[in-house]
């Protein structure tokens, strides 16, 4: 959706087929809720599936594309290949009617909620880091261009004996750092 908003191409993985569960914030507080009152009998095992709706992820895609419309922006869906390792197309029939069955009166995804989004992601566009939104993850092959810029240089010993003192002088500093934790401990319980 912000992708949207700023004029660009929104997009869309693989042909978009997969189906994906959907929650109001709201309802998930009030799902909490109800399995809190309503906890399960001895030696009962409940899974609760929080989603009220299902959309494929072509059909959100359209949601959004209407959206667009009506404030004035045109955006294109652009199919990407599948950056995860799982077949294309599955099937998907999850259940969700176990909170429903214990009094969950959901708030279903509307047109007018999409326009509201659309709004507040219009009025903050210029706060939106596109780079961080744009997709870069494949899962075929792994890589984290950040946690590697991120990552602290390590230099390693010169000598032998340099790693030995430097592996000494750590363990003093790990056993006194022990200690004196140790003495606070003790002290806080008297």
């Amino acid at each position: 959706m912000k992708i949207a908003v700023l004029g660009g191409d929104g997009y869309c993985g693989c042909k978009g087929e997969q189906t994906r569960g959907f929650l109001d914030i709201r309802d998930t507080v009030r799902c909490i809720e109800i399995a809190c009152q309503n906890p399960a009998a001895r030696r009962e095992f409940r899974v609760f599936n929080q989603f009220t709706e299902q959309f494929s992820v072509l059909e959100t895609a359209q949601v959004v594309k209407v959206a667009a419309k009506k404030l004035g922006v045109t955006v294109e869906s652009n199919h990407l290949p599948d950056p995860r390792v799982e077949a294309e197309e599955h099937y998907y029939n999850a259940k969700h009617s176990k909170l429903l069955d214990l009094g969950l009166e959901p708030h279903f995804l509307s047109h007018s909620l999409i326009d509201s989004l659309m709004n507040i992601a219009m009025k903050y566009r210029d706060r939106v880091a596109v780079s961080l939104i744009r997709p870069r993850v494949n899962w075929r092959h792994p890589h984290n261009d950040v946690r590697r810029a991120q990552t602290v240089p390590f230099r390693a010993p010169a000598s032998e004996a340099q790693f030995e003192t430097a592996n000494v002088s750590e363990r003093k500093k790990q056993a006194c750092s022990n200690q004196s934790r140790a003495r606070r401990v003790v002290r806080s319980k008297f």
